[in-house]
C-alpha cells in the first residue's frame, strides 16, 4: 500500500544516499587500499545510521509498517551493538558520549526547530572518525567542525521541509552559517585531510543563501505589486 510503499522509499533513498555522506566524515582514512579494519568501522557505523532511522521513522510517522520494521532491525541492532562492544572497547566512554548528544539533541529539536541543534542530532554519524581514528587529537579538534558541516547539510533537508521559514528560526541560522564558514573551521577540516567536508560547507552554504535571495526577490515583487 502507500505507506508501505513510502516506507521502502526512505530506506531505499538512505541507502543511497549515505554512503557518499559517510565518506565525507571518513575521508582521511579512504586511501587505497582501504584496510580490512577501515571497511568494519564503515560497515558498523552503516548499520547504527540504518537502525536510528527507523526508530526515528517508528517515533515521528508511528504508522504500522514503521513499528513493524522497529520489530524487524531488532536482531541488527543487537548484533551491531554486541560486535562494536568487543570491537571498541577502549573507546565505549566516547562513544556513548555521542550517543547521548544526538538523544539530547534530537529531543530539544522535537520541542522547537533550532539550528543550533542540527549538529549534535547527528552525531551518531561521528562514530565513524572517532575510531578510524582511535580517538586522536586530530579528530577532537575537529569534532566541531565536522558537526557543523552536518548542521549545514541538514539544514538543506530542513529547508526543503519548510522549516527555515520563520525570522527567529532565520535568525538562528544565519548565525550557525556565519560560524560554519569561519576560516577556523574551514582550515581545521582541510588541516586534518577532510577536503570534502569543507567544500560541503561552501556549496551548502551557497545552496541556501541562493535559496534564501530567492525568497527575499519574491517579497519584494509581491510589495511592489499589491
Amino acid at each position: 500500500n502507500d505507506e508501505q510503499n513510502q516506507a521502502q522509499y526512505r530506506l531505499q533513498q538512505l541507502a543511497k544516499s549515505f554512503p557518499s555522506f559517510l565518506s565525507l566524515l571518513s575521508e582521511p582514512w579512504l586511501i587505497e587500499p582501504i584496510s580490512q579494519y577501515t571497511q568494519q568501522v564503515l560497515i558498523d557505523c552503516a548499520c547504527i545510521h540504518l537502525c536510528a532511522r527507523v526508530v526515528d521513522d517508528a517515533i515521528d510517522e508511528n504508522l504500522a509498517i514503521h513499528r513493524q520494521n522497529l520489530l524487524f532491525v531488532q536482531p541488527l541492532y543487537w548484533q551491531t551493538l554486541l560486535q562494536m562492544g568487543l570491537r571498541y572497547a577502549p573507546h565505549y566512554q566516547a562513544c556513548m558520549a555521542l550517543i547521548k548528544e544526538t538523544v539530547v539533541a534530537v529531543a530539544a529539536d522535537d520541542k522547537q526547530a533550532s539550528p543550533q541543534q542540527w549538529g549534535a542530532k547527528n552525531h551518531h554519524l561521528l562514530l565513524a572518525p572517532l575510531l578510524l581514528s582511535n580517538h586522536s587529537e586530530a579528530y577532537v579538534c575537529a569534532k566541531n567542525s565536522l558537526s557543523l558541516m552536518m548542521a549545514i547539510a541538514q539544514a538543506r533537508d530542513e529547508w526543503s521541509q519548510g522549516v527555515l521559514k520563520g525570522a527567529a528560526i532565520n535568525d538562528q541560522f544565519l548565525t550557525l552559517l556565519h560560524e560554519a564558514l569561519s576560516p577556523h573551521h574551514l582550515s581545521c577540516l582541510t588541516d586534518f585531510g577532510w577536503h570534502s567536508a569543507a567544500q560541503r560547507i561552501v556549496s551548502d552554504a551557497r545552496f541556501l543563501m541562493n535559496q534564501f535571495d530567492k525568497n527575499l526577490a519574491t517579497l519584494a515583487i509581491k510589495e511592489i505589486t499589491k
